[in-house]
């Protein structure tokens, strides 16, 4: 019989939420690009990132930070939803007028990021 531990469905549950909310993130960043049929140009969508993935993120944080110090969480996963905050905030914040680039920067860094989370769930995953 497998035993499963409740601190891995914990991990799991905590994982599974945060590539939810990187996911969410990266629906909105390319939702400013007319090449994809969820297209809206007027820029309100990246509040939504402002208002509700942050927080959720910075929450998150917060949680994997105790959970880094009792020893639950290590490496890159403990700092992920930190750095998926700055990630997906700081082009918002750094240039009011949403420029082009800094988009495509937060695009680009937010999919390498939705990379990297789905890899650390699939890892945590399989070891639960």
């Amino acid at each position: 019989m497998i035993k499963i531990n409740k601190k891995s469905i914990l991990m799991l549950v905590l994982n599974l939420l945060l590539v939810t909310t990187i996911s969410l993130s990266e629906y909105i960043y390319t939702s400013y690009y007319d090449i994809f049929s969820w297209h809206e140009n007027s820029g309100i969508q990246f509040l939504s990132i402002l208002m509700i993935l942050a927080p959720i993120l910075f929450l998150l944080s917060i949680v994997y930070h105790f959970l880094g110090k009792k020893g639950i969480v290590s490496g890159i996963n403990k700092n992920l939803p930190a750095i998926s905050l700055v990630i997906f905030s700081a082009p918002i914040l750094l240039d009011t007028s949403l420029s082009t680039l800094l988009i495509t920067i937060g695009t680009i860094l937010g999919l390498i990021l939705s990379i990297v989370s789905i890899v650390v769930l699939l890892k945590k995953f399989l070891t639960v």
